[in-house]
């Protein structure tokens, strides 16, 4: 791991902004409640001690309609990646919008083998993926 950056990607303040005025796009008004949580790599906290790369995450306990959203503005991915901070808040909002299929998907299955559940993660990141990079979000972007 390299040095973490010394000003952070967004304040705070426009990261809770952000996440309120996408989860409202995306339908997320009611029921479901999301939080925000902030880390900082330069105090050696990371979202994921196990991953320590990871910069962006979400937490999502869909039996209780809850997902705490957690960032860590000075982690070096950042500059390593190619993405805003609006891609971000997109990506882990859609984790909390699949929740409730990657989990049924999961108890369906239910541990055929110890492949299965690295397939079903890889193909919930992609579909996520494909939500938080839609052309669409080009046109609300940056609309304040």
């Amino acid at each position: 791991m390299g040095e973490p950056l010394t000003k952070p990607v967004a304040s705070q303040r426009t990261v809770r902004r952000l996440v309120k005025k996408y989860a409202d796009l995306m339908g997320f008004a009611h029921p479901m409640r999301i939080g925000v949580a902030f880390y900082d790599s330069r105090k050696k906290q990371y979202i994921d001690p196990d991953d320590p790369a990871c910069y962006g995450a979400a937490h999502v306990m869909p039996q209780y309609m809850r997902a705490v959203l957690c960032f860590d503005l000075y982690h070096e991915g950042w500059a390593l990646r190619d993405e805003s901070i609006d891609e971000c808040i997109r990506h882990e909002l859609g984790h909390a919008l699949v929740a409730l299929f990657a989990q049924a998907a999961s108890h369906l299955v239910k541990e055929k083998d110890q492949q299965t559940p690295h397939i079903l993660a890889d193909l919930e990141d992609q579909l996520v993926q494909v939500i938080a990079s839609m052309p669409v979000w080009a046109y609300v972007e940056g609309d304040e």
